[in-house]
């Protein structure tokens, strides 16, 4: 027994490890966009960073804090600021392996703890320096706490307790876990009849905590009729294959081979699931508590995001039902026999490494941080313009010789002209000011400018005063493991002599 126990936390250890150094790969990596947010706004004084993180209304105010104190420890660069969620990731690790043995064998949750280290989606959501890796952290704080409270035990009211603090914490974290929370005090209403008024109580006040917050977030906005959150317009409405491709994304995308392969597998694992339920002719309350959480709240946000007034399907944002999703694998796999489970969970984990580099910043997206040191070595204080603030953030950040602008107008027609920039957001209010773009003045049209952008929105410059002017200057690529990889072109338009 004790050489079996050994032998456990030995392989979790060295899982545990492995996944945290997959996550530390490239973790002084140029910043992207949201993480300059971050840190931008986690850099400013206390008072600076309630301000911002009010303005923010997609995002709650739990992480900013955590990283505005980690800031003020250890720096701002981004292997500091990146390690905080590291940090956090490796006590998603560690207590999302206490959960899964809740459910399944000892054998079968040290092998989905590895897709959970391995994954390439937990892994891209659980490096950078935004919320994501908290969020993961404290979904499965806030469903273990639950599971504690549905057992007879005799510190109930302390399980209660942790239970509620893990509803607000979360709430904190994330406004869309309030669909997890309603959905287990819903369940406790059905499965603890003797329980369902304590944790109705506890859960409604642990997740009134974020109610202040709410009001001073939202009040302006709900009693106006704006908008509240307009940072997420840019969702667009899911289809199908999209509410397939984010569970499917769990395992990652392999270059050249086709998902439906991966289909296949999970449609087997699935289907020796549903052949065990026909035979036992019951449904245990944790699977289904389990199976409501990993395919049913998925559900409710794609029906909210297709007949809802905005769209709120972004898998990123759902990585609590992915948790419990893998969970789900462990239930059907434990159905079948050890061997054939097994070569099962194998082929996940080879599917899944032949995917991880995808997960990669490196092979991901262009380093802004490199292209920002070329054009200064290269061009000096020459002004770069773009009409994508996703773009001209970034190189703003990472800048040192000359400045960046965002263009309102840069296209033309015989009509008159068209206003184009992308993504004038809380991002671009940030770096930018509260007029995030500008239109093209009467004096630069004539003189000397650089213009950075994505292959699918170079032909913004292609305009009566500048397409005659412009030339190709340099190109860069990342992606090479992705069927989709990322470029940005650099275009000189030279002056009107």
């Amino acid at each position: 027994m004790k050489r079996t126990i050994r032998g456990e936390y030995i392989v979790f250890f060295l899982i545990v490890l492995a996944g945290l150094a997959a996550r530390l790969h490239d973790v002084h990596y140029a910043f992207h966009v949201d993480e300059i947010l971050s840190v931008k706004i986690a850099s400013k004084p206390l008072t600076g960073v309630l301000e911002e993180a009010l303005q923010d209304t997609s995002h709650p105010p739990l992480y900013y804090f955590s990283l505005y104190l980690w800031i003020n420890v250890f720096g701002s660069s981004e292997e500091s600021a990146r390690l905080l969620s590291v940090l956090f990731s490796c006590g998603f690790l560690c207590l999302s392996y206490m959960l899964l043995r809740r459910f399944v064998s000892l054998w079968l949750a040290l092998g989905l703890l590895s897709i959970l280290a391995f994954s390439p989606l937990f892994i891209s959501l659980e490096q950078p320096a935004r919320p994501y890796a908290l969020i993961a952290l404290l979904s499965t704080v806030n469903l273990l706490a639950f599971m504690r409270v549905m057992e007879e035990a005799a510190d109930e009211h302390k399980r209660l307790v942790v239970w509620a603090l893990s509803c607000g914490l979360l709430l904190c974290a994330q406004y869309l876990s309030a669909l997890m929370i309603a959905l287990q005090i819903c369940f406790a209403l059905f499965y603890a009849p003797s329980k369902r008024l304590k944790i109705l109580l506890y859960g409604s006040v642990g997740s009134a905590l974020i109610l202040p917050w709410f009001i001073a977030a939202f009040g302006s906005a709900l009693s106006s009729g704006d908008n509240p959150l307009p940072q997420i317009s840019w969702i667009s409405r899911p289809t199908p294959e999209d509410f397939l491709w984010s569970y499917f994304v769990v395992f990652g995308q392999i270059q050249g081979v086709s998902a439906r392969w991966l289909f296949i597998l999970l449609g087997m694992i699935g289907t020796a699931y549903i052949k065990h339920l026909a035979l036992s002719k019951t449904l245990p309350a944790n699977h289904l508590l389990l199976f409501s959480i990993g395919f049913g709240l998925p559900m409710v946000v794609y029906a909210l995001s297709i007949w809802g007034p905005q769209s709120l399907f972004v898998v990123r944002q759902l990585i609590g039902t992915k948790i419990v999703f893998v969970g789900t694998i462990g239930l059907c796999l434990s159905t079948l026999p050890r061997r054939l489970a097994g070569c099962f969970l194998l082929a996940l984990l080879i599917w899944m490494s032949a995917a991880l580099p995808g997960a990669f910043q490196d092979n991901k997206r262009v380093s802004f941080r490199d292209a920002a040191e070329q054009i200064d070595r290269k061009y000096g204080s020459i002004t770069v313009v773009t009409t994508e603030a996703d773009i001209g953030i970034p190189l703003d950040f990472y800048r040192k010789a000359g400045s960046v602008r965002l263009w309102e107008t840069i296209a033309e027609n015989d009509g008159g002209s068209r206003v184009i920039c992308r993504r004038p957001d809380t991002n671009s209010r940030l770096l930018f000011g509260e007029k995030s773009c500008s239109v093209i003045a009467e004096n630069e049209r004539s003189v000397q400018l650089l213009f950075l952008c994505k292959p699918t929105n170079c032909s913004d410059i292609n305009t009566k005063a500048l397409q005659s002017r412009h030339t190709l200057v340099a190109k860069w690529q990342a992606g090479l493991f992705s069927n989709v990889p990322q470029q940005l072109f650099l275009y000189e338009i030279r002056s009107v002599s």
